[in-house]
């Protein structure tokens, strides 16, 4: 009878053990994921801040570079309207001698009729030659009269007042909404040209 009741016995030993590994198992996997999820929010936060110093990491660490707090770029436009981009920091580097790298842009532009245009953004280069601020980050231009253009990808020329994207662009006013995935612009003339399956959407 003893004989008989062993191998069962150890049976269930062993099925108890398997199932202790399997718990255990599952316990170390749930603090895995649990560290997984810490690390990648980590990566991105790190990668956030990597993307705010990056541009001033890169030139300062050149001794060719000027870095210029609160900068101001004052001028007209060929109407002789003013404008005045302002940077909390701008850099200049030696390499590049017509590009000044900006940081927390504002631009802001006259018009005709006494309008006047805000533009903001985070990054930006402006060509000091040719009067081209250009950025791929986000870009929101205010209106005087309400309306609000976003966008992910500008150039614009201050002198010309001619400005164009190509990575989508949404343009929000009273009369409605209108959505491209490309635009051009001039604000000497007040005009815009949306390309690319413009979506006009009417209040």
């Amino acid at each position: 009878m003893f004989l008989s009741n062993y191998a069962p016995r150890n049976k269930k030993i062993k099925q108890r053990k398997y199932y202790i590994i399997i718990k255990y198992c599952g316990i170390f996997l749930f603090f895995l994921i649990i560290l997984a999820t810490i690390y990648i929010s980590s990566s991105n936060t790190n990668k956030f801040l990597f993307e705010e110093q990056f541009y001033e990491d890169k030139y300062l660490n050149n001794k060719n570079s000027l870095k210029i707090e609160n900068a101001k770029l004052i001028g007209n436009d060929k109407k002789n309207r003013p404008y005045m981009i302002t940077a909390e920091s701008a850099i200049k580097n030696n390499i590049k001698k017509n590009i000044m790298l900006l940081y927390s842009v504002e631009a802001d532009i006259a018009l005709k009729n006494g309008g006047w245009l805000i533009l903001n953004t985070k990054h930006a280069s402006y060509n000091i030659e040719n009067k081209i601020l250009s950025t791929g980050k986000k870009v929101e231009m205010y209106y005087d009269n309400g309306t609000i253009l976003e966008t992910s990808n500008l150039s614009f020329n201050v002198i010309s007042g001619i400005g164009n994207g190509d990575n989508g662009v949404k343009m929000y006013g009273s009369w409605g909404m209108i959505e491209s995935g490309s635009f051009s612009f001039d604000t000497i003339n007040h005009k815009f040209l949306f390309n690319n399956k413009p979506t006009l959407l009417i209040n």
